[in-house]
């Protein structure tokens, strides 16, 4: 086991140490001194290919499939199964919508063209943001530096 670095002063503390020397606080054994990089946490293996991942983030994401390429890279993070789930929910409902137009009177139109506005503006930040997440990782992680 490695020395490690103090969660609360950042002294570091020999591997089998049970305390800080400086601060005494305990420090779990667990304890990582470096944070992974949102590269290395994308995938599960480096053996996965970015550009299929944003091809099935692109293509797929137009007709109501979005997250596909985040599923590839990592199926057991869920970020990409919401993403999937979201998308073809407004997916659907904006194909409901437009499908019910012919069938309704002209206030029910001006209703149904809101609707249809806010579906598509929800369905297209839903669409960039899983693009965005494919390629370069969580945006997050950028306000965090």
């Amino acid at each position: 086991m490695s020395d490690r670095k103090c969660p609360n002063c950042g002294e570091i503390v020999p591997s089998l140490s049970v305390t800080c020397p400086k601060c005494y606080n305990p420090v779990p054994r667990e304890y990582i001194t470096e944070k992974k990089s949102a590269t290395s946490m994308k995938s599960e293996g480096s053996d996965k290919n970015m550009f299929i991942a944003t091809i099935l983030a692109v293509i797929p994401g137009i007709f109501g499939l979005q997250g596909l390429g985040l599923i590839y890279l990592n199926h057991r993070e869920s970020k990409g199964w919401y993403f999937l789930i979201i998308g073809a929910v407004l997916f659907m409902c904006m194909y409901l919508c437009v499908n019910w137009w012919n069938s309704v009177g002209s206030f029910t139109k001006i209703l149904l063209t809101f609707s249809i506005i806010i579906i598509a503006i929800t369905y297209m930040s839903s669409y960039l943001a899983q693009l965005i997440e494919t390629r370069f990782g969580s945006f997050l992680n950028f306000f965090r530096r």
